[in-house]
């Protein structure tokens, strides 16, 4: 892999990063049971998932925290 490909993954970790955030900020604005809450938590697995994802890929481009 090449310095391009870990550039754009710290790019894309950091704004998933961000969208975590701001889907939990939400969620816990929302209470529980809601289906805008259960679509809020869908959306924040599927970005979990994708930080994952490009953290095993690129174990060096890490996300801020």
């Amino acid at each position: 892999m090449d310095d391009a490909d870990r550039a754009q993954a710290r790019v894309f970790l950091q704004l998933l990063s961000m969208q975590a955030r701001t889907l939990s900020r939400e969620i816990a604005l929302t209470g529980t049971g809601s289906s805008a809450t259960r679509r809020l938590e869908t959306e924040l697995q599927d970005v979990r998932r994708y930080i994952d994802r490009l953290q095993h890929r690129f174990p060096d481009a890490v996300a801020p925290r």
